[in-house]
Order: structure tokens, then C-alpha cells, then sequence
């Protein structure tokens, strides 16, 4: 039986044609790994804004993700990417950078390390704002004298600011600033330099061109999907016309050895 069965698929050429075709298409090229969930998600909706169909997938041994596109959109995604500023480059906080240890810093180190904490904090704030595709903060706190009465004022603090955002954002100067002012101590309005740049836009004719492969097919990204439902599609139906075409021939030959086995034992009877 299993050598009928194999006889019977090995004559349906359009099934085995088909099923690599679903196996071709099926080859992914890893992008990225070890990325959260939200900034998985950011990047999928970013290479589909530019024509680049990418996979989310759960990325082996952890909790985070990992990214997949069509082999030959490698390149193309990973320049997307770029331009989109993703993935984000991680900034350290107040808990990354004063870790609970049993080891005090001196004064001059503690206020080192508390000037980068915060700036690492105001950047991921800045980064959590919609449009905002990277942010650099850079600040100066001057540590009192030595000498200074107790409750004078602070010396005065400086901060500058370097934001990347994307073409359509709508970014303020005013909201950055008192988002500064708000987090740094003795930290003035005319202190504080912001400089916004806009990522570049991608071109129409580079959205439109873009192809992704299905099996040994190059076709346009919004018909992919399509057409590998469609595949899957006549595939299932080919292997089920040639199960019933197996099950009929199984049954028609049962029959007749059946026939034949009764013949005999009627012709060996007295």
C-alpha cells in the first residue's frame, strides 16, 4: 500500500511543484534579535511603511524578539532601519548606573554618574515621545563650592539637546525645554539648546519597486500574502483530489481481487 501511495503523489507534479514553491517562500533571513516587543513592533509597521514585508518572530532562549525578511530585502530593511533610527540605542538610567551595591562613590563621582543617570532618563523620556526616533542629551551640573552657604542657590546648570524625528513629527522647542528645566535642578531656559533634525523620506518609486519572493516568484508586497494563500489553496485541493483519486484506486483494486477470490472458490466447489 505505502508503494501505491507513493506512485499515486509521484504522479500529481503540480502538488510537489507547488509544495516547494510554499517551502521557498517560506526562507527568512534574520534582521535583528534580542529586541523588545514594542520597538519589534515599531520596526515591522517601519519596513512595511517602506515595502518591506518583516516577520516578528520569538527569538530562541528568551523573552525578546527577533526580526525576519525575504533574503534578498536584506540590505534594503537593514537601511531602513538606519534611517529610522531603530533599534533605539539604549540609554542608562538612575538604575543602571547606581546599581545596589555595598560601595559608595566619592562625592565627585556620585555626582558624575547622577548627571549621566539623568541624562540617560531625559533621553528615554524624549525617545517615548511619538515621532521621536532617537534623542542625545548632554548635560553640565556644576557640583556647589565648598565654601557656598548652606541653602544659596545652586550654580547655574546648561543642558543641550539633539533630537532625531521623523519627516511628520510636530516637535516644540517649548516642550523640550520645560521638560529639562523640570528634571535638572537651577537649569535656566536660556541654558538650554535644542536641535531637531528630520529624518529623510524615503522616495515613492523605492516603496513601489519593492518586490519580496514567493517560492521562485518575485512579486509585489501587497500581493504576497495573496498569493501564498492562493498557493496554499491549490495545493490543499491537488493532495485531496489525489488522496481520492488513491482511495478510489485502492478500493477499485480491492474489488476485484475480491471478485477474483470469489470466482475461484466457486469454481473449486464440487
Amino acid at each position: 500500500m505505502i508503494k501505491h501511495t507513493i506512485k499515486n503523489l509521484a504522479s500529481c507534479p503540480l502538488a510537489w511543484l507547488l509544495a516547494m514553491t510554499l517551502v521557498l517562500g517560506a526562507c527568512r533571513a534574520e534582521l535583528y534579535h534580542g529586541l523588545g516587543e514594542d520597538e519589534a513592533n515599531e520596526a515591522v509597521a517601519v519596513l512595511d511603511e517602506q515595502g518591506i514585508e518583516a516577520h516578528k518572530e520569538a527569538d530562541p532562549g528568551s523573552d525578546l524578539w527577533m526580526l525576519t525578511v525575504a533574503p534578498n530585502q536584506r540590505a534594503q530593511a537593514w537601511r531602513a532601519m538606519q534611517e529610522a533610527g531603530l533599534p533605539r540605542r539604549s540609554s542608562s538610567g538612575v538604575e543602571t548606573i547606581f546599581p545596589r551595591s555595598g560601595l559608595l562613590p566619592s562625592p565627585a563621582e556620585e555626582r558624575a554618574l547622577l548627571q549621566a543617570a539623568t541624562a540617560g532618563d531625559l533621553e528615554r523620556s524624549l525617545q517615548s515621545i511619538p515621532g521621536v526616533l532617537d534623542a542625545r542629551v548632554h548635560l553640565v551640573m556644576p557640583a556647589p563650592g565648598r565654601l557656598q552657604p548652606p541653602g544659596s542657590p545652586l550654580p547655574s546648570a546648561s543642558a543641550s539637546v539633539l533630537i532625531k524625528t521623523r519627516p511628520e513629527a510636530t516637535l516644540k522647542t517649548s516642550e523640550i525645554t520645560a521638560l529639562l528645566i523640570g528634571a535638572v535642578p537651577a537649569l535656566e531656559p536660556d541654558a538650554v539648546r535644542v536641535v531637531i533634525t528630520q529624518a529623510a523620506t524615503p522616495s515613492a518609486a523605492q516603496n513601489t519597486a519593492a518586490t519580496v519572493p514567493v517560492g521562485p516568484f518575485e512579486v509585489a508586497v501587497g500581493s504576497a500574502q495573496a498569493l501564498k494563500w492562493t498557493l496554499s489553496g491549490l495545493l490543499l485541493s491537488i493532495l485531496v483530489l489525489c488522496g481520492v483519486a488513491l482511495a478510489m484506486t485502492l478500493g477499485h483494486r480491492r474489488r476485484r481481487l475480491q471478485t477474483a477470490q470469489n470466482l475461484q472458490a466457486a469454481q473449486n466447489q464440487p
